[in-house]
């Protein structure tokens, strides 16, 4: 294998405990092994507050859905949010079980827009131990779908080493091509800063 091609390990559904130490580790007989440990982060709480045609995106009537990001006390959390929506009985009179990304917008100040996922935000709780408490325009007119339509709030819990990857990561792709930018350096955790590996935990809620 060579540096352009790909390597694919397929894992199964469910392996090790939630607490245990997970290893990852890269060999190769003309370079330095590199390794990074990372433990799963707990899986997230979330209340969902579901609020039709409540507030405006782009100055047209929007749902609200109120999430709120149960703290765990001593633990300094990150996260990344994702909304989808499933039109339970399109106006065709069809039902369909799809789910679609949902570009929404939200004005808490500790988010980032996650690269390359336009519908997907990082959240932080920057080493404070609070709840996160957020409101979302989530661009859906109830009126439009006689209100039968429902949503998909994926949550992933990010251990520390993935959620600063991701923040440098968007940091350094909005920064690429602008000559006025500092330069940003993409956090790693591995041995020899060879790159990062991160885990999460994921939940989907419904409303």
């Amino acid at each position: 294998m060579d540096q352009y091609e790909r390597y694919t390990e397929l894992l199964p559904d469910r392996f090790g405990a939630p607490t245990d130490s997970l290893v990852f580790t890269v060999n190769h007989p003309d370079f330095t092994s590199v390794s990074a440990t990372q433990v799963f982060p707990s899986a997230p709480q979330v209340s969902l507050e579901l609020n039709y045609g409540a507030t405006q995106l782009y100055g047209e009537i929007s749902d609200e859905l109120v999430i709120t990001l149960k703290d765990i006390p001593g633990v300094n959390q990150h996260y990344i949010v994702s909304i989808d929506v499933h039109f339970r009985t399109a106006l065709s009179g069809q039902d369909t079980s799809e789910y679609y990304n949902l570009y929404w917008e939200t004005e808490y100040p500790n988010s980032t827009p996650l690269w390359g996922q336009e519908s997907a935000l990082l959240l932080s709780e920057d080493g404070l131990d609070r709840n996160i408490k957020f409101s979302a325009a989530t661009g859906i007119n109830p009126i439009d779908f006689a209100m039968l339509h429902e949503y998909r709030v994926k949550v992933s819990a990010l251990s520390e080493e993935m959620y600063l990857f991701y923040k440098s990561y968007s940091a350094y792709e909005n920064a690429n091509g602008n000559p006025f930018a500092e330069p940003v350096v993409l956090y790693s955790n591995m041995s020899n800063n060879m790159g990062c590996f991160g885990v999460s935990t994921t939940k989907r809620f419904y409303k």
